[in-house]
Protein backbone atom coordinates (compact mmCIF):
# COMPACT_ATOMS: atom_id res chain seq x y z
CA UNK A 1 0.00 0.00 0.00
CA UNK A 2 1.40 3.52 -1.00
CA UNK A 3 0.76 6.81 0.69
CA UNK A 4 -0.26 9.96 -1.06
CA UNK A 5 2.94 11.25 -1.96
CA UNK A 6 4.53 7.66 -2.94
CA UNK A 7 2.71 6.86 -6.79
CA UNK A 8 2.70 3.06 -7.51
CA UNK A 9 4.73 2.92 -10.23
CA UNK A 10 7.43 4.23 -8.54
CA UNK A 11 7.10 1.57 -5.57
CA UNK A 12 6.74 -1.14 -8.15
CA UNK A 13 10.10 0.48 -9.65
CA UNK A 14 12.15 0.28 -7.26
CA UNK A 15 10.87 -3.28 -5.77
CA UNK A 16 11.56 -4.69 -8.79
CA UNK A 17 15.02 -2.80 -8.72
CA UNK A 18 15.55 -4.28 -4.87
CA UNK A 19 14.51 -7.92 -5.39
CA UNK A 20 16.68 -8.45 -8.37
CA UNK A 21 19.66 -7.00 -6.11
CA UNK A 22 18.64 -8.83 -3.25
CA UNK A 23 18.30 -12.43 -5.01
CA UNK A 24 21.95 -12.25 -6.47
CA UNK A 25 23.36 -10.72 -3.80
CA UNK A 26 21.34 -13.51 -1.82
CA UNK A 27 22.45 -16.59 -3.92
CA UNK A 28 26.10 -15.17 -4.02
CA UNK A 29 26.32 -14.86 -0.10
CA UNK A 30 25.15 -18.48 0.11
CA UNK A 31 27.10 -19.50 -2.47
CA UNK A 32 30.36 -18.64 -1.01
CA UNK A 33 29.48 -20.04 2.79
CA UNK A 34 28.10 -23.38 1.36
CA UNK A 35 32.36 -23.04 -0.46
CA UNK A 36 33.27 -22.69 2.43
CA UNK A 37 31.70 -24.69 5.04
CA UNK A 38 32.75 -27.72 2.10
CA UNK A 39 36.35 -27.16 1.74
CA UNK A 40 35.99 -26.77 5.75
CA UNK A 41 34.22 -29.76 6.99
CA UNK A 42 34.81 -31.70 3.86
CA UNK A 43 37.84 -34.13 5.49
CA UNK A 44 35.78 -35.38 8.37
CA UNK A 45 32.50 -36.19 5.86
CA UNK A 46 35.32 -38.52 4.04
CA UNK A 47 36.40 -39.99 6.80
CA UNK A 48 33.72 -42.91 6.01
CA UNK A 49 33.97 -43.20 2.60
CA UNK A 50 29.98 -41.98 2.21
CA UNK A 51 28.41 -42.13 -1.20
CA UNK A 52 28.17 -39.05 -3.09
CA UNK A 53 24.03 -38.59 -2.58
CA UNK A 54 25.02 -38.32 1.33
CA UNK A 55 27.83 -35.85 0.72
CA UNK A 56 25.18 -33.99 -1.33
CA UNK A 57 22.92 -34.27 1.45
CA UNK A 58 24.44 -33.65 3.80
CA UNK A 59 25.69 -30.60 2.10
CA UNK A 60 22.05 -29.37 0.99
CA UNK A 61 20.30 -29.99 4.41
CA UNK A 62 22.74 -27.11 5.22
CA UNK A 63 20.91 -24.50 3.20
CA UNK A 64 17.74 -23.29 4.94
CA UNK A 65 20.12 -22.55 8.23
CA UNK A 66 22.67 -21.12 5.69
CA UNK A 67 20.04 -18.99 3.66
CA UNK A 68 18.76 -17.80 7.49
CA UNK A 69 22.24 -16.72 7.78
CA UNK A 70 22.27 -14.75 4.88
CA UNK A 71 19.47 -13.01 4.94
CA UNK A 72 20.09 -9.92 7.19
CA UNK A 73 23.55 -9.26 4.67
CA UNK A 74 21.64 -9.92 1.53
CA UNK A 75 19.14 -7.31 2.35
CA UNK A 76 21.81 -4.34 3.26
CA UNK A 77 24.05 -5.21 -0.36
CA UNK A 78 20.63 -5.48 -2.07
CA UNK A 79 19.57 -1.88 -0.50
CA UNK A 80 23.23 -0.74 -0.76
CA UNK A 81 23.37 -2.15 -4.75
CA UNK A 82 19.66 -0.24 -5.47
CA UNK A 83 20.90 2.94 -4.05
CA UNK A 84 24.09 2.93 -5.83
CA UNK A 85 22.95 1.92 -9.22
CA UNK A 86 19.97 4.75 -9.07
CA UNK A 87 22.76 6.92 -7.85
CA UNK A 88 25.09 6.47 -10.44
CA UNK A 89 22.23 6.58 -12.94
CA UNK A 90 21.15 9.99 -11.64
CA UNK A 91 17.42 8.44 -10.59
CA UNK A 92 17.56 9.74 -7.17
CA UNK A 93 18.37 12.87 -8.25
CA UNK A 94 15.28 12.86 -10.79
CA UNK A 95 13.24 11.67 -7.67
CA UNK A 96 14.28 14.44 -5.49
CA UNK A 97 13.54 17.04 -8.15
CA UNK A 98 10.30 15.55 -8.61
CA UNK A 99 9.27 15.78 -5.25
CA UNK A 100 9.85 12.77 -3.68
Amino acid sequence: MTGPGFPRRMMQYLLGAFVRNFALALAGIVMIILLAAVFDEFNKVMRNHPPAWAIFAYFALKLPFTTAQALPMAVLMGTLLTLAGMNRSQELNAMRGGGM
